[in-house]
């Protein structure tokens, strides 16, 4: 009998960007605070247990005047419905990491394409139709659709959304035509503007502020500096992700995905986690890059006496940096021969 192969299970990886922050705003608490304090000045309008989860895709088919029909298919990155006492809403949000320039026209077919969709939908709700009008457009005068708002989260590395927020911001319109130009407005949210909101969310205020600090102090920034400012926080998982899907930092994500378990995570603790272990690989990375440049161009890359003598001096001069922190002088040691040199003089490094 023939033996089975066995399978070596790969271990989970950690998930995108995009996945992070879906599973973040899939929390109805979170995304209600996001509408309530950015939308509706803090007023608490969107209720969680009213919003409801719907399909991110947002594909209709539209019928022509000639009666035939042509699909078109758009997928929105998260979208609720909310059910009010007299309304009923569709709520979206798009997460952009770049300044998209045609953002209005883009939001305009999303819902476009969301209405149509409620309009085909409106004869199976409507099935009374009276006269020739409504047997046609499928639809009564007293028939509703229902309106669809969208906010587009900005988290890109210009310091602010530089493109149009509607859709004459796209056009030049002469002045006669402009009385009779239906215009069309998108909702922008630049997270480097979120300090001066305090959201209700425990989440949503950790997320944004922390968020909109890397922003602010850059990806090096100082870890002291941080605990000061944020002494002792405490973040769960999905936040932590999604801190690292706004920031572009995969380290977060596979930070928060392995310790996804834990209630809560220290924050000082995995920045200083994966601080070591970038430090690490990058040692690892320096001592492997002067082995292949000792062998492969002799002494004019070596740090001057020889591969031998160079790479011993090296690897003791990382392994100093990295003992004693100094983290700037490290990262630019393995760029730079001649500033290697000077450090190996400077702190008197010897084989």
């Amino acid at each position: 009998m023939a033996k089975r192969k066995t399978e070596k299970r790969k271990a989970p990886r950690p998930p995108k960007a995009s996945t992070a922050l879906y599973a973040y705003w899939q929390d109805n608490d979170r995304f209600a605070d996001l509408f309530n304090h950015v939308l509706f000045g803090g007023h608490d309008y969107l209720k969680p247990g009213r919003l409801s989860e719907k399909d991110t895709d947002q594909s209709a088919v539209i019928r022509g005047k000639d009666g035939s029909f042509r699909s078109v298919e758009r997928h929105r990155d998260i979208i609720k419905s909310y059910a009010g006492d007299t309304d009923f809403v569709i709520v979206g949000i798009e997460n952009q990491s770049y300044v998209d320039y045609t953002m209005p026209v883009r939001n305009m077919v999303y819902d476009g394409l969301n209405y149509a969709r409620q309009c085909r939908e409106l004869g199976v709700r409507d099935p009374a139709r009276r006269g020739a009008d409504e047997f046609l457009s499928k639809a009564g005068r007293e028939s509703r659709i229902r309106p669809a708002v969208t906010l587009v989260i900005y988290h890109g590395e210009k310091a602010e959304w530089d493109g149009p927020h509607k859709l004459s911001d796209m056009m030049d319109i002469p002045g006669e035509i402009r009385p009779y130009f239906n215009d069309y407005r998108i909702n922008v949210f630049s997270i480097r503007s979120a300090g001066g909101i305090s959201f209700g969310n425990k989440d949503n205020q950790t997320l944004f502020a922390v968020t909109e600090y890397h922003f602010r102090k850059g990806k090096g920034f100082d870890i002291a500096e941080f605990e000061k400012e944020f002494p002792a926080l405490e973040i769960n998982a999905e936040t932590l992700a999604a801190v690292g899907a706004l920031t572009d930092c995969a380290d977060y994500m596979e930070y928060a995905h392995q310790n996804k378990e834990k209630e809560e995570i220290n924050m000082c603790e995995a920045v200083k986690a994966i601080r070591e272990k970038g430090m690490k690989e990058g040692i690892e990375q320096g001592i492997s890059q002067g082995i292949e440049q000792g062998i492969s161009q002799g002494i004019e890359q070596g740090i001057s006496r020889g591969i031998d003598q160079g790479f011993t001096q090296a690897a003791l001069l990382y392994e100093y940096l990295f003992n004693n922190n100094k983290t700037e002088e490290l990262q630019k040691s393995f760029r730079d021969v001649s500033y290697q040199k000077e450090l190996i003089a400077r702190y008197n490094i010897c084989d």
